[in-house]
Formats: structure tokens, sequence, C-alpha cells
């Protein structure tokens, strides 16, 4: 299934007035649209795709792609999302049935490492050519806790100083969603050229430091 279709995180629900949501997430909110918009834009010049172009988005949601001229399928886990529900560490695709495997900030949340090299391989297997980006694990801020320098505590640091967060403080998470947000496991500069040698890595700077990393095979 394809389609013509930008990434709002509310995946098709109704977005709250603006006054409801705390400053502290527009602020975030209006930070990561920026990066987005400038992370497709490059994408889609750097990658010279056209109507006729096939991606696949693991991992994505068809908002992100909204009003864009792209032929895109979709892959998630939620099948609210997506136009194909399935695990990006065992896809449902003969290899290189894509001209394009195509993730943004999804590998991190695959599982543990090994998780990661089964996503990974499994990206390079069906995408002619891939785009691989996700977060540093050295940028000194935790881009989901929005507090600098939690995710290099050991876990059982973090468990007990995660309410204490503005994210948690402010959303009042419950633990599932706790377990699954301190369960993502962020990659260095080593690890992304261990899961992707044959890519090309180059990164997303933020106040002149690495935020995000970004592999690509042309």
């Amino acid at each position: 299934m394809t389609g013509s279709i930008a990434n709002t995180e509310l995946h098709g629900e109704r977005p709250p007035k603006t006054s409801s949501i705390p400053l502290i997430h527009r602020i975030y909110a209006a930070l990561g649209a920026r990066f987005r918009r400038k992370r497709i834009s490059d994408f889609l010049s750097s990658f010279a795709v056209s109507p006729t172009t096939r991606i696949l988005d693991i991992g994505g949601s068809l908002s992100f792609w909204r009003g864009l001229p792209v032929q895109v399928t979709v892959l998630n886990l939620d099948p609210n999302v997506a136009h194909r529900v399935a695990d990006a560490r065992n896809l449902p695709f003969a290899d290189r049935s894509f001209d394009i495997a195509f993730s943004n900030s999804l590998i991190e949340h695959v599982g543990d490492y090994q998780d990661q090299v089964a996503c990974a391989r499994e990206i390079a297997r069906v995408g002619v050519r891939y785009y691989v980006q996700t977060p540093n694990q050295r940028f000194p801020i935790e881009p989901h806790l929005l507090v600098p320098f939690i995710h290099w505590l050991p876990l059982r640091w973090r468990k007990l100083l995660v309410r204490l967060t503005p994210w948690a403080i402010l959303t009042h998470p419950d633990r599932r969603t706790i377990d699954e947000l301190l369960s993502t496991r962020m990659l260095t500069a080593k690890e992304m050229k261990q899961l992707f040698p044959d890519a090309e890595l180059s990164s997303e700077r933020f106040c002149g430091l690495c935020k995000s990393f970004i592999a690509t095979r042309r």
C-alpha cells in the first residue's frame, strides 16, 4: 500500500489547545518541528526523491509525509498511524523491495543492542538505499525527559529519578509509559558505524554539539 501522505506527535488525534500544553513541551515541540522540517528537506534533496521513488518508512507515521509528493509505505506497530503493522526486526518484504528504507528516531526504541543489530540488518536488506536517523547518546540532554545527563546514569538510578523530571511532573505518566521510555537505548557514533558499516555517517548539531546521527547509503 502506498500513498502521498509530516509528523505530528498526535497521530491524528485532535490537537489540544495551545494554552493547555506546558511551556517546556511547546518549546521542545517547536525545536523538534524545526529539525524534522530540515531533516525531511535534506533527505528529499540528497536522495533526489521523485514521485516514483518507492520509500519504506520503518517506525514512522502517515502524518510525517502529509502533503509531500512521495510514494511511501509506512510501517509501524500502531495500526492507527501506518499502512502496515510489523516488527522492524523482521520486515515482511523481500530483499531490496524499496528504493529507499527510511527510519527516523526508531532504532533506539527496538530493544537491546542485538535487537538493534537485527533492525539495522533489515533496513539494509529491504532498501537499495537507506536513511537512518537516531539521537546521539553523548548529547548531554536526554531528548525524551528533557533533563541533562540522566541517560548516562545506571538504570536503577534513572528509575529513582525519572519521576522528578519535568516530563514526569508535567505529564504524570503511568508505570508502563515510564518502563517503555527507560528501555530506550541511544547509540554512539562507534555503534552506528558498527550497525551500518557501508553507510556514510553525518550529524545534526545543536549549539555546536552533535544532537543526532544520520546514516545514509546512497
